[in-house]
């Protein structure tokens, strides 16, 4: 049996062992067995599920097991924060450089950019897509938030310069 993520929403108590850790589970065959709980996110009672014969009479193996299992989603968590970071830090310089070569425009070339930005933005809103498609649509607002994120940053920025 391949550990699988599942939430357990009641546990049950094997008769050898008298182990609380355990949960029945159905096979495709529809046979049932008892699987050994591990606790990957507490709160979330998501759990990771595995044969309970293999840990029966075994506290120490559950132990270390769990151990192993806490460590992993630690190191998946390190991962995933540090990619966050690193897609921050990419965004920040992006500002920064769009920053940069709207500094070195001149007054109409500012003006005319911030213009171009805002229509971009009108066209943007006249697509509204359907919210049939969610998915789309989703889209179509991340897009029309992000221009006037955009167009908000630099007139924020023709303020300063003025």
């Amino acid at each position: 049996m391949n550990p699988s993520r599942d939430i357990v929403t009641k546990t049950a108590k094997c008769k050898r062992c008298n182990s609380t850790t355990v949960t029945w589970q159905q096979s495709e065959r529809g046979k049932w067995y008892l699987t050994e709980v591990f606790d990957i996110d507490g709160a979330q009672r998501t759990h990771r599920l595995d044969f309970h014969s293999g840990y029966c009479g075994k506290p120490e193996d559950h132990k270390l097991k769990q151990a192993a299992i806490e460590a992993d989603e630690a190191t998946a968590q390190a991962d995933r924060e540090a990619a966050h970071r690193e897609r921050e830090a990419q965004r920040v310089e992006e500002q920064t450089e769009q920053l940069a070569l709207y500094m070195l425009l001149s007054k109409p070339e500012r003006d005319e950019h911030i213009a171009k930005l805002q229509h971009r933005l009108e066209i943007l809103l006249t697509q509204n897509p359907s919210m049939d498609y969610m998915t789309e649509h989703m889209r179509w607002v991340a897009e029309c938030q992000a221009a006037r994120q955009e167009i908000a940053m630099f007139l924020d920025w023709e303020e300063e310069l003025a």
